[in-house]
């Protein structure tokens, strides 16, 4: 087993904490290559009673990945993809597979002459699909795609005492539990859409972007096009966006003189004719509630609407900067919906923070809002 398992030293520091900037501690740390030396490893740990905690990529913002003793299994050398079953279409993966790996290996598969895709979108293409559905994590598709449990077929799991077991993907909505370990993944691929667009409403004030998103609501299904994101984010969200954008020198999504009170990021997916009449639907209710010309940004094919995700994942990013400095105090607080409408959302969140008498960043959509909360300033009451 000490080929296996390891004792944690200096060399091991970066799996001590994820991108929440979090640091724990543990003991030991394995990277079981397989399901034969992961089976050993959970044994190991299991007749000793030692806790464990599960890594691949060390990618969540919210600190799930961080160690609190025991012993790390990290999943990442756990990497195949198992095989494509393109009748179904299924694509079968192990769990140290990253998304971005998954995605390669799409390039040129179709069905019927029909190119396919996964539409499951997390902001970080390198996360395993263990991590991924481990958490039952969403992306900015979820607004029409759903979570990882509606795009997982099943899961095979180890349980704490090593024994196998499958799931369907729906159960993962309900949590898998403590101790057990995601071996494998069957995901569901769908059409790839024959046009995508991204368009990026700016808004002076918040509720003319309640607004605007209860009317992109009602257009939400079209016959030939729907909106499949619909992502918020407040004046602070875009904030810090901006800055971790400047520190990486990468292409500006808005330009240093463009501070909106909120924008709406929409994407559209369907064929070209029914996009494009969508596209100017939407831009006719913007400019009705007094959006300006200037205001919306449009953005075609996969390149391009990279760029809003490289910002969403930023703006995360600059948060958890911003805390690892002892910039200020956070606490986040994580809304998934299912029956409630934008504007109530928004208005829970006002109460929420009118109540404590305290000031929030929110952003997400309307099915997983973020707010984290700001309970002091070191930096004379602005962000960031």
């Amino acid at each position: 087993m000490d080929a296996i398992i390891q004792k944690i030293n200096d060399s091991h520091r970066d799996y001590l904490g994820d991108e929440s900037r979090r640091q724990g501690q543990a003991h030991w740390i394995a990277f079981p290559r397989n399901k034969s030396e992961l089976g050993c490893v959970l044994k190991w740990t299991h007749t000793r009673k030692i806790p464990i905690t599960i890594q691949g990529s060390r990618t969540n913002m919210m600190g799930l990945a961080v160690p609190h003793g025991g012993c790390i299994i990290n999943l990442s050398q756990n990497k195949e993809i198992i095989e494509i079953e393109g009748q179904k279409p299924i694509i079968h993966v192990s769990a140290g597979v990253t998304l971005s790996e998954i995605y390669n290996n799409l390039w040129g598969i179709s069905q019927d002459g029909q190119p396919l895709f996964l539409p499951l979108n997390p902001t970080e293409g390198s996360a395993t699909i263990g991590g991924v559905a481990a958490t039952n994590a969403f992306g900015l598709l979820s607004e029409h795609y759903g979570d990882a449990s509606e795009q997982i077929e099943r899961v095979e799991i180890f349980t704490k005492s090593g024994e196998i077991k499958c799931l369907p993907g729906i159960q993962l909505a309900q949590g898998i539990r403590t101790g057990e370990v995601i071996t494998e993944v069957w995901l569901r691929l769908v059409p790839l859409p024959e046009e995508r667009w991204g368009i990026l409403f700016l808004f002076e004030e918040r509720v003319s972007a309640v607004d605007f998103m209860e009317s992109a609501e009602q257009k939400k299904v079209g016959e030939s096009a729907h909106i499949t994101a619909m992502e918020y984010m407040d004046r602070e969200a875009i904030c810090y966006g901006k800055q971790v954008q400047q520190q990486q020198e990468k292409r500006p999504l808005l330009k240093p003189e463009q501070n909106p009170g909120a924008l709406v990021y929409l994407e559209l997916h369907g064929r070209v004719s029914g996009v494009e009449t969508l596209a100017e639907e939407l831009l006719e209710v913007f400019e009705s509630q007094g959006g300006g010309e200037n205001d919306a940004l449009a953005f075609t094919g996969a390149n391009e609407i990279e760029q809003v995700y490289a910002f969403r994942h930023g703006l995360v990013e600059g948060i958890n900067a911003a805390l690892a400095q002892g910039k200020r105090v956070k606490n986040l607080w994580h809304w998934r919906n299912q029956n409630h409408s934008i504007r109530q959302i928004m208005e829970e969140c006002d109460r929420f923070l009118e109540e404590r008498k305290q000031q929030g960043i929110v952003y997400g959509n309307p099915r997983n809002l973020y707010m984290e909360i700001i309970e002091s300033y070191q930096t004379q009451g602005r962000l960031p």
